[in-house]
């Protein structure tokens, strides 16, 4: 992808910039689906090892590629632009901007973007798999210096929570 650049990179983290969201609809980069354009895996250019993400953006007219299910992991839709249509199991719903949906592994799902459409449609998916544990980290001390941002201290009170 020409507008790919890698930021930084060290063993354990990594930061990339894909250029501007907008102009990715004109651009076929997945390994998956090589014909396909506007569908950004992440994980084809990250090290993600335990997940993986995409970045989408239909064109009016335009369909994610398939209608698919999964095997092992739930998939969350985060719709950021535009309006289109979210196929799960054998029903059709309406999304838009702010819709975020989840669905499970064995249910049928897709998205498009309807002829209709005046904009493209603009989300993300992300897709995990193994078991998740919200309270799993360990505070690394203040975020930036500033009081106020421990993470430690937001552990405490989530665990009160429970």
């Amino acid at each position: 992808m020409d507008s790919l650049k890698e930021i930084e990179k060290s063993e354990k983290w990594e930061i990339i910039d894909i250029g501007k969201i907008s102009e990715l609809a004109n651009k076929k980069f997945s390994s998956l689906f090589p014909t396909t354009k506007g569908k950004f895996f992440l994980g084809d250019y990250l090290n993600l090892k335990t997940m993986d993400v995409s970045i989408n953006v239909l064109k009016p007219g335009y369909v994610n590629p398939y209608l698919h299910v999964h095997r092992y992991h739930e998939e969350v839709y985060i719709f950021l632009e535009g309006e289109g249509e979210m196929m799960i199991g054998d029903k059709v719903i309406k999304v838009k901007e702010g819709y975020i949906v989840r669905v499970d592994p064995e249910v049928k799902r897709g998205v498009r973007n309807p002829d209709s459409s005046q904009s493209n449609l603009v989300f993300i998916c992300v897709r995990a798999q193994g078991q998740f544990n919200r309270l799993d980290g360990e505070g690394a001390g203040p975020v930036l210096g500033v009081d106020g941002w421990s993470y430690d201290k937001i552990i405490e009170k989530a665990k009160k929570k429970v």
